[in-house]
Protein backbone atom coordinates (compact mmCIF):
# COMPACT_ATOMS: atom_id res chain seq x y z
CA UNK A 1 0.00 0.00 0.00
CA UNK A 2 0.68 3.87 -0.81
CA UNK A 3 0.31 6.95 0.73
CA UNK A 4 -2.12 9.00 -0.88
CA UNK A 5 -1.92 12.95 -0.42
CA UNK A 6 -5.03 14.62 1.03
CA UNK A 7 -4.61 16.94 -2.00
CA UNK A 8 -5.69 14.11 -4.28
CA UNK A 9 -8.24 12.59 -2.88
CA UNK A 10 -10.10 11.49 0.89
CA UNK A 11 -11.20 8.94 2.02
CA UNK A 12 -14.63 7.67 2.83
CA UNK A 13 -16.24 9.17 6.18
CA UNK A 14 -15.98 7.19 8.90
CA UNK A 15 -13.63 4.61 7.36
CA UNK A 16 -10.59 3.88 9.54
CA UNK A 17 -7.46 4.87 7.65
CA UNK A 18 -3.88 5.17 8.81
CA UNK A 19 -3.05 9.11 8.38
CA UNK A 20 0.42 11.08 8.22
CA UNK A 21 0.50 14.78 9.75
CA UNK A 22 3.07 17.59 10.61
CA UNK A 23 3.48 17.27 14.09
CA UNK A 24 5.05 19.11 16.95
CA UNK A 25 8.25 21.14 15.15
CA UNK A 26 7.34 19.62 12.17
CA UNK A 27 7.47 15.99 12.85
CA UNK A 28 5.82 13.47 11.05
CA UNK A 29 3.35 11.55 12.94
CA UNK A 30 1.11 9.08 12.56
CA UNK A 31 -2.36 7.75 13.96
CA UNK A 32 -5.53 5.73 12.82
CA UNK A 33 -8.05 7.81 11.92
CA UNK A 34 -11.56 8.33 10.69
CA UNK A 35 -12.53 11.36 8.26
CA UNK A 36 -16.23 13.11 9.33
CA UNK A 37 -17.88 16.45 8.47
CA UNK A 38 -19.49 18.82 10.39
CA UNK A 39 -20.44 22.58 10.65
CA UNK A 40 -18.00 23.46 12.82
CA UNK A 41 -14.82 22.45 11.20
CA UNK A 42 -15.76 21.31 7.89
CA UNK A 43 -13.98 18.12 6.72
CA UNK A 44 -11.84 16.65 9.02
CA UNK A 45 -9.66 13.57 10.68
CA UNK A 46 -10.59 12.65 14.21
CA UNK A 47 -8.08 10.20 16.20
CA UNK A 48 -7.89 8.66 19.27
CA UNK A 49 -5.01 8.79 22.00
CA UNK A 50 -5.16 7.81 25.64
CA UNK A 51 -6.14 11.18 26.40
CA UNK A 52 -9.20 10.97 24.48
CA UNK A 53 -10.34 12.31 20.92
CA UNK A 54 -8.20 14.71 19.22
CA UNK A 55 -8.96 16.47 15.69
CA UNK A 56 -6.25 17.32 12.84
CA UNK A 57 -7.38 19.95 10.59
CA UNK A 58 -6.48 19.90 7.10
CA UNK A 59 -3.18 21.95 7.50
CA UNK A 60 -1.97 19.18 9.70
CA UNK A 61 -2.87 15.85 7.58
CA UNK A 62 -0.74 15.34 4.74
CA UNK A 63 -1.26 12.19 3.51
CA UNK A 64 -3.49 8.60 4.04
CA UNK A 65 -3.75 4.87 3.44
CA UNK A 66 -5.87 2.36 4.24
CA UNK A 67 -5.07 0.04 6.84
CA UNK A 68 -4.06 -3.75 5.99
CA UNK A 69 -6.96 -6.52 6.59
CA UNK A 70 -5.98 -8.11 9.95
CA UNK A 71 -4.56 -11.65 10.64
CA UNK A 72 -6.56 -14.72 9.81
CA UNK A 73 -5.65 -16.09 12.90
Amino acid sequence: MEWISVKERLPRQGVEVLVLWKGHKNKKQRAVATLWKDKDYGWHFRYYDIDGANLLDDSQATHWMPLPEPPKQ
